[in-house]
């Protein structure tokens, strides 16, 4: 499919129509999202909470091309084409883990934590490893936030980073740490469930349990018929949280409030997490984060360690990023979940151990 064939099929759409059948179903279509969309655009990728340790790593597919993004052994955090240099072998099967090096299962090429190639046998003697250092692809942090580009050229970015990082900030992603993930495959056409999760007029009545915490009824960007807005505004100001709207034609960000009576967008609007001692401190909780949208609930306020409220002593951080692969859409819920669901007691406890911990010191987590 070429750009003449595009342009002739968007001047033959109504107006709000759907994209044309052939957006949807054509191969031609599909390697041009790939190349015009994934293959330029930043990608969202992760949360720096993921690498914390030298050597950790995260190998993913965007599309047909594989990329992997790790910890440094001197902080930095870089991504690079999870391809080695000789043969085109696939460094790090997708997943996470942890690695002192990066070693080529194939004819074991061994590279740095900082791309370089460490070592090659067998090479002639005028061979230069320093020629031969992975392939790397821009990365920008944000708050926490990692993000990717393909692109030789990346788009600009600073807009995004100026507008983002004030409704990221209070959350302190960067000693956030995982503790629960779950994997979700939709296998479904890629458009098709972007434009499903870009709209709630299906809501009421396919995810019900949703609608008990989400606004279903608002429009645009959290637009309410009545004061919602101007009373979730004016909590939020009071304790210094932005609430947007921000973001450009290819991203967008807001922070919203949950329906009266709710505190977590859980399918009973609580935390579930039972009851929690009188005198413990936590970090604000906040449900539902994604590079989309923000709702925050509960008390949050500028400083986590002045919370004293038992309703947020377990506070719920969900967290949601999206990986697209060829033939896939890949939604990953990245919990620090559930509890009550998707942790055992066991590990309950152990997170609420390290949660009160920290308050003496921080950088526990």
């Amino acid at each position: 499919m070429d750009l003449g064939d595009i342009s002739a099929l968007l001047r033959a759409r109504p107006a709000g129509h759907s994209l044309p059948r052939a957006f949807y179903t054509g191969s031609a279509a599909f390697e041009f999202d790939l190349a015009a969309i994934f293959g330029t655009s930043w990608l969202f990728a992760g949360f720096e909470a993921e690498l914390r340790n030298p050597g950790n790593y995260i190998s993913f597919m965007v599309g047909r091309w594989p990329v992997i993004i790790v910890h440094g052994r001197d902080g930095e955090i870089r991504a690079f084409h999870n391809s080695c240099r000789h043969r085109g072998s696939i460094l790090c099967k997708p997943g996470q883990g942890s690695a002192a090096r990066l070693v080529c299962p194939y004819h074991s090429w061994t590279y740095g934590l900082d791309g370089r190639l460490l070592a090659a046998s067998r090479m002639p003697d005028d061979f230069q490893k320093s020629e031969h250092s992975l392939k790397p692809v821009h990365l920008e942090r944000i708050a926490g936030a990692i993000f990717i580009c393909l692109a030789e050229t990346p788009p600009d970015i600073s807009v995004m980073r100026r507008d983002l990082t004030p409704l990221l900030a209070p959350h302190n992603l960067h000693h956030a740490k995982l503790a629960h993930q779950s994997t979700l495959v939709e296998y479904a056409n890629w458009k098709l469930v972007m434009e499903n999760g870009r709209e709630c007029y299906h809501c009421a009545a396919g995810h019900p349990e949703l609608a008990r915490t989400f606004p279903i009824n608002a429009s645009a960007y959290f637009d309410f018929p009545d004061d919602t807005a101007t009373r979730f505004e004016a909590r939020m100001a009071a304790l210094g949280m932005p609430t947007g709207p921000a973001g450009e034609d290819w991203w967008q960000a807001v922070r919203f409030p949950l329906n009266d009576g709710t505190v977590a967008m859980t399918t009973d609007g609580t935390f579930n997490a039972g009851p929690a001692p009188e005198t413990v401190r936590a970090r604000p909780a906040f449900a539902g984060t994604t590079v989309n949208a923000l709702a925050v609930s509960g008390g949050p306020v500028p400083d986590w360690r002045d919370v004293t409220d038992p309703a947020t002593a377990l506070a719920v951080y969900l967290t949601y990023r999206v990986i697209h692969g060829p033939g896939a859409f890949v939604e990953r819920a990245e919990g620090y979940g559930d509890f009550a669901r998707a942790m055992t007691r066991k590990l309950q406890r152990e997170l609420q151990g390290v949660m009160l911990g920290a308050l003496d010191d921080p950088a526990r987590l």
